[in-house]
């Protein structure tokens, strides 16, 4: 028969002070259960001493930037939250609620971001157990993205009202037959295009107003070439004959 076993210790004198206490009590959990450091530190002073500085050395200016903008969503919400005191089930909520009002990019991050500092934080030893590791993307209740793509009927209206503008034209054929993301369309320059051969290669793209050169996803000296279809090409060819910029790269 299974009899409980209860395990009790002084912690000292009836006098000794509360906060004595708990520091004293602290220290025997501490050395029962093998948690090395102090729980007691927020989220906040995690992030911003050890976890940003573990990620920040692989990081863009551009990475950053947008990293600090996403963080702020995680740290206004628990930021001044101890780490042993983190909890699961308010952690999935609070994601669940931000998937009603928020955009789907912004609530993946916060997962992202919720679950590598907690995994970290558990691997330091500032918590027993991960509270996160369970932690999911409330896909149901991410708001959809209403008609992410034109009509047949609205591309054909837009090719009809760009018919006497070259640039724009051209721009739109392109854009519609190359699958270019932005940034990389309004980075190319007549250099980039090949007219003999039918190709372009991608040297530079456009971030913030700011050109960059294309090595985000490629290695140095590592650059795409792509074949251009002909809609696109003549329309670059018409356009190229009436800029000012014919001839120059």
């Amino acid at each position: 028969e299974k009899k409980r076993r209860q395990k009790c210790f002084k912690v000292g004198p009836v006098t000794m002070t509360k906060t004595k206490a708990k520091e004293l009590l602290r220290e025997r959990i501490v050395s029962e259960s093998g948690v090395s450091v102090d729980g007691r530190k927020t989220v906040g002073w995690f992030v911003e001493h050890s976890w940003v500085p573990q990620h920040e050395g692989n990081w863009r200016d551009s990475t950053r930037a947008v990293n600090d903008e996403l963080l702020k969503y995680v740290l206004d919400r628990w930021g001044n939250v101890a780490l042993e005191k983190m909890d699961g089930v308010e952690m999935q909520r609070w994601l669940n609620d931000m998937a009603k009002t928020r955009s789907a990019s912004l609530v993946r991050h916060c997962h992202i971001f919720l679950r590598s500092i907690m995994s970290e934080a558990t691997e330091l030893d500032y918590c027993r157990k991960n509270p996160a590791r369970m932690l999911t993307i409330p896909t149901k209740r991410l708001r959809p993205v209403l008609k992410p793509y034109l009509s047949m009927d609205e591309i054909n209206a837009l090719l009809e009202a760009a018919k006497d503008q070259p640039r724009e034209l051209a721009l739109l054929q392109f854009i519609l037959t190359t699958a270019l993301r932005p940034s990389e369309l309004f980075a190319l320059r007549w250099g980039s295009i090949d007219f003999g051969n039918r190709t372009m290669v991608l040297f530079e793209t456009v971030y913030r107003g700011k050109i960059r050169d294309f090595t985000k996803t490629t290695e140095s000296g590592e650059l795409p070439r792509l074949v251009v279809p002909d809609l696109a090409m003549e329309a670059l060819y018409r356009w190229s004959k009436q800029s000012k910029f014919h001839g120059q790269e």
